[in-house]
């Protein structure tokens, strides 16, 4: 028998004021049945409830308790070596938005981190390091860089490999949650040490050079914010994109039922989200939670880095915003 919701079923039963003796409840309860009449909570309602709050991780922070976990860590944990961004609504052990977490992760010089793949897609924002550090993704080397979007899709093999003399690191964000949600995981360890290709792969399609496509987009000479699409479908739970403030600049959007992760690549600003304000500066990550509104306000160029679960909705139906 469910005792959760035995315990909760009297109440509300006499809330709907609907009859019945408690034997009679109880005997369903029993059963593995529920009345519909008399739900404890309600499982429709008028418009989207956020279960999860907006909130802020300074990469400052992170950087330091990183930095010290080299000290406690062995190198046989460098893929777990990372501070996950748990948002703090009571209950919540792990996610940071409603599908997707992000972490901040840590790799000493000489470390490798060994192969494996799994069931949710990936990706990395390279905050520090210096060549050479690279992913390997399906026996490919990608070589990384600040700056870089580096993608590993659902079960591609990747490991990574820092050879040079600097800790790397960066920011990774999953769709766990989500597949977590669906019960359909799957995590497999590569059967042998990483594959390490002497040359880097050109051209590649998993890796965006953030800098480089921001350049030449010119969107930071101008005088209004803009949005630059990447890995268009490379992902099919996450949609990616730059969001290229020139210095004056704004960007807004209204409620949607997307859940967002935005993080600072350069610059600084102050985002809005909700009722709630922080100042950016690089490195650190705010969420945005489904049905929440926010905004960007800079006075210096800055480029932003979103990542939102919104192709999930769109792909089942559900997307929405206040505006339609």
């Amino acid at each position: 028998m469910n005792e959760a919701l035995w315990k909760l079923l009297p109440a509300a039963v006499e809330k709907v004021g609907a009859g019945g003796p408690p034997e009679y409840y109880k005997e369903m309860t029993e059963a593995d049945l529920a009345p519909g009449w008399a739900r404890p909570t309600p499982s429709i309602w008028s418009k989207p409830r956020r279960n999860f709050i907006p909130n802020v991780w300074r990469y400052s922070d992170a950087r330091t308790a990183l930095e010290r976990s080299g000290e406690y860590v062995p190198m046989e944990l460098t893929e777990r070596r990372n501070l996950i961004m748990v948002n703090p609504v009571e209950g919540n052990l792990y996610a940071t938005v409603r599908n997707m977490v992000a972490a901040y992760q840590l790799i000493l010089p000489g470390e490798v981190a060994d192969e494996h793949r799994h069931t949710p897609h990936a990706l990395r924002l390279i905050l520090d390091g210096k060549a050479p550090v690279y992913t390997v993704v399906n026996g490919e080397r990608i070589d990384m860089a600040p700056g870089d979007v580096v993608l590993t899709p659902g079960m591609h093999w990747h490991g990574h490999a820092n050879d040079s003399d600097t800790s790397a690191m960066w920011i990774d964000v999953l769709d766990v949650p989500l597949v977590q949600h669906l019960e359909s995981m799957f995590f497999e360890e590569y059967e042998g040490e990483l594959r390490r290709p002497a040359g880097a792969a050109i051209g590649s399609p998993f890796r965006f050079e953030t800098h480089k496509i921001v350049n030449e987009s010119g969107l930071l000479k101008g005088h209004k914010a803009g949005i630059i699409p990447i890995a268009t479908a490379a992902l099919p739970t996450m949609d990616l994109s730059y969001i290229v403030l020139p210095s004056g600049s704004q960007y807004a959007l209204p409620e949607a039922t997307e859940s967002r992760i935005l993080a600072v690549i350069s610059g600084k600003a102050d985002v809005q989200i909700g009722d709630q304000s922080w100042t950016l500066g690089r490195g650190d990550v705010a969420a945005v939670p489904l049905w929440t509104p926010f905004s960007l306000d800079t006075q210096e160029n800055t480029v932003v880095f979103s990542v939102s679960d919104k192709p999930v909705h769109q792909e089942l139906g559900y997307y929405h915003t206040s505006e339609t």
